[in-house]
């Protein structure tokens, strides 16, 4: 499994994955150092960490943890380039991370089954599944604007919602939203080990800005159902 990022939802993914029982092989990615901003929101950073690569507490956290994790303090792009990850195709891809365009850099890598968590900036917390050939892919759930001469990458017949006004991001800073998003991304995982999955919508989103009961879930827009018998998901895909 290759984790892409170790902040907020990263850490906490990480945090919650031995709690489940979930094993396996695992690649964190991550260049960027814990900060004191960062001790609020993820649940395996502490004071003495700041200034330490985020991937370094990450993975030594798994080790103690009886999982096996190997650390890549580089951006992805660069793990990519260095031959350290993609080299073969790993099973499962975790992108927690939205700087540097990753998002369509990871497309582009063809990935395999996608799980993640995000959130957003109306105290909400989602979920969000990618299965390649059957669901939208990560370019159209995030879509960026199209550099001049560049082609356009889409999926099959989707089409891509309009692009926003580019904006400063928004990250969460309540800390309780970020492991939200990673408790609903871990359960995601164990669902993976169930006999015909996928059994939900690949988006979710809880609103703790509303009505904590209202848990909003949907297919998106544009994309082929998946009938239970078609959908299990393996290795090689």
């Amino acid at each position: 499994m290759l984790v892409v990022g170790s902040g907020a939802v990263g850490s906490a993914i990480i945090y919650l994955l031995p709690l489940a029982g979930l094993g396996g092989e695992f690649a964190v990615v991550d260049r960027d150092l814990v900060e004191v901003s960062n001790l609020s929101t993820a649940p395996i950073f502490f004071a003495d960490h700041v200034g330490v690569a985020k991937v370094e507490i990450a993975v030594e956290y798994l080790k103690r943890n009886g999982v096996m994790a190997v650390a890549h303090p580089l951006w992805f792009d660069e793990a990519v380039r260095a031959g350290r990850i993609f080299v073969q195709r790993p099973d499962l891809v975790i992108p927690v991370a939205n700087d540097r365009d990753v998002r369509r850099q990871i497309q582009h890598q063809v990935p395999p089954l996608q799980v993640y968590g995000t959130t957003g900036r109306n105290w909400d917390a989602c979920l969000g599944r990618h299965i390649p050939l059957k669901e939208d892919c990560l370019t159209c759930r995030f879509p960026q604007p199209q550099l001049v001469g560049e082609p356009a990458l889409a999926c099959g017949s989707v089409t891509l919602p309009a692009v926003p006004e580019a904006g400063t991001p928004v990250t969460a800073t309540l800390p309780f939203i970020p492991t939200a998003a990673a408790v609903m991304t871990v359960t995601e995982l164990v669902k993976t080990t169930l006999l015909g999955y996928p059994r939900n919508v690949n988006f979710g989103c809880l609103d703790f800005l509303g009505n904590v009961g209202d848990f909003l879930t949907v297919p998106e827009r544009g994309l082929q159902a998946v009938s239970a018998e078609d959908n299990e998901i393996s290795g090689d895909i």
